[in-house]
C-alpha cells in the first residue's frame, strides 16, 4: 500500500513539473515570437520613421499641454529659431533627421555673439555675487541642444516615483551626469559633449579627449582635466 502510495505521488510530482516546465516553454517561444514580430514591424527607414513620427505628433496634438500658447522656438520647418532673450534665436540649424520630433545638436556657430540669459531661480545668488552670471558659466564653444518645438518654460514640479537604490541611479546616470561623449537624438551616433573632440590612437589603447575651454560645474568653479583625474584616482 505504501509503495503504491509513494509511486502515485512521484508520478504526481512528474506531472506537474512537466506542467511547469511546458509552461514556461510555451511562455518563451510567445515572448520570441512577440519580440520578432515587433522588430520585423517596427520602421527602420528613414521614410518609415517619419510616418511614425508625424502619427505620433498628430496623437499628440490631442493633448493640451501647459504650454499650450507659448512661442514656438525653433520652427518645425525652418530650423531658425524666433523667441526672443532664449539664447539661440536666429540659429541657423541645418536638421541632419529626416523627421522633426528629436532634438538636434549642434556647436555654437563662431560667427554668432553669445548671448545667454540667466534663470529667473538665480537670480538672488547671482546679484549677491555668490554665482557667476551664466555667460561667465558656459565654455567658449558651447554645445547648442535645439528642441524639436520650443524651450521649456522655468519651473513645474516634476514627479517620479523611486522604489530602489537602481532608481536612484538612474538620476545620478541620466538627469545629473554630463559624460565627455553622448548619443545622437536617435541613438546611432556618438556626438560631442563635455568634450568637444577625441581621438583614439595605438589600436585603440590610448583615448584623448579636448575639453570645452572655459567650461565649469554648476557653482562656477573651472572643470578642467584635474577634475577627472581626482575622479580617477
Amino acid at each position: 500500500m505504501n509503495d503504491s502510495t509513494d509511486g502515485f505521488a512521484r508520478r504526481m510530482k512528474k506531472r506537474l513539473l512537466l506542467s511547469i516546465a511546458v509552461i514556461f516553454g510555451v511562455f518563451g517561444l510567445m515572448v520570441e515570437v512577440l519580440g520578432n514580430l515587433t522588430w520585423h514591424l517596427s520602421p527602420r527607414d528613414p521614410a518609415a520613421i517619419e510616418v511614425a513620427g508625424q502619427f505620433q505628433a498628430a496623437l499628440g496634438s490631442l493633448v493640451q499641454s501647459p504650454e499650450a500658447g507659448l512661442s514656438p522656438v525653433v520652427p518645425q520647418k525652418s530650423g531658425v529659431a524666433t523667441a526672443p532673450g532664449s539664447g539661440v534665436e536666429s540659429l541657423n540649424v541645418t536638421r541632419s533627421l529626416v523627421f522633426s520630433e528629436v532634438h538636434s545638436v549642434r556647436e555654437w556657430p563662431a560667427e554668432r555673439p553669445q548671448e545667454f540669459q540667466d534663470s529667473p531661480f538665480l537670480t538672488d545668488q547671482i546679484s549677491s555675487g555668490e554665482l557667476p552670471s551664466v555667460s561667465e558659466r558656459v565654455p567658449i564653444e558651447p554645445l547648442v541642444i535645439v528642441p524639436p518645438d520650443q524651450n521649456g518654460p522655468y519651473g513645474g514640479t516634476w514627479a517620479r516615483l523611486g522604489t530602489g537604490p537602481r532608481d536612484i541611479n538612474i538620476v545620478e546616470a541620466r538627469f545629473a551626469y554630463e559624460g565627455l561623449v553622448r548619443w545622437g537624438p536617435t541613438g546611432k551616433e556618438i556626438l560631442p559633449n563635455v568634450a568637444r573632440k577625441w581621438e583614439v590612437s595605438e589600436g585603440g589603447r590610448v583615448f584623448t579627449f579636448w575639453l570645452r575651454e572655459g567650461m565649469r560645474w554648476s557653482d562656477g568653479h573651472p572643470y578642467t582635466s584635474d577634475d577627472i583625474v581626482f575622479w580617477r584616482n
